[in-house]
């Protein structure tokens, strides 16, 4: 998985993910969470057209989201990156100074999952497995990530939680997935 994004006006790839793992998140048909075998980010990223003339792809058109490679073009994307010094630690690290700045000024490292400690592989089945019943029926509706009462209701323990935004995680129980906008106020 190859990572682009927008950089001083051009879009640019910045990275990839040797995936290992991948699993349905718990709220909504586009959540998923994935897990890397190695990971390789550059300092310098490489916009997106000079790509298409290294590689013989084309990326530079526009897209939204998500861009299919052939197992070849992979390839060759790939070799392009890996000719460049490895800067993941950096990134990591800025992943790292982030997490402790909404711990600071939330409480959480993870607000959205009200989750203090970082993310591990001890953590995982609670965070995924605990939603996967919330999972279905969140397929089988439309989940909204956001409520004009800034208000949602638990469908597990039935108890009110204040926030602006969808939380994956019930502060008051901790099952994952099963919050709901509430009217109520």
């Amino acid at each position: 998985m190859f990572f682009a994004t927008s950089w001083k006006g051009e879009r640019v790839l910045t990275g990839y993910y040797d995936l290992h793992w991948y699993a349905k998140g718990v709220l909504a048909e586009n959540d998923f969470c994935l897990a890397a075998n190695h990971a390789r980010f550059i300092e310098q990223p490489i916009p997106l057209p000079v790509l298409d003339r290294k590689c013989n792809t084309n990326v530079s058109g526009w897209f939204r989201g998500v861009r299919l490679l052939t197992s070849s073009e992979c390839l060759r994307v790939l070799e392009v990156l890996n000719e460049f010094p490895d800067k993941t630690a950096d990134y990591l690290d800025e992943i790292d100074r982030l997490e402790r700045f909404n711990l600071k000024h939330t409480g959480y490292r993870y607000p959205s999952f009200r989750k203090t400690d970082k993310f591990s592989w001890e953590t995982a089945p609670s965070d995924l497995l605990a939603g996967s019943a919330a999972s279905k029926l969140a397929k089988q509706e439309k989940v909204l990530n956001t409520s004009p009462s800034g208000l949602w209701k638990c469908d597990e323990c039935s108890k009110l939680v204040k926030n602006k935004a969808l939380l994956k995680r019930c502060p008051n129980c901790g099952t994952v997935g099963t919050l709901r906008p509430s009217a109520r106020g």
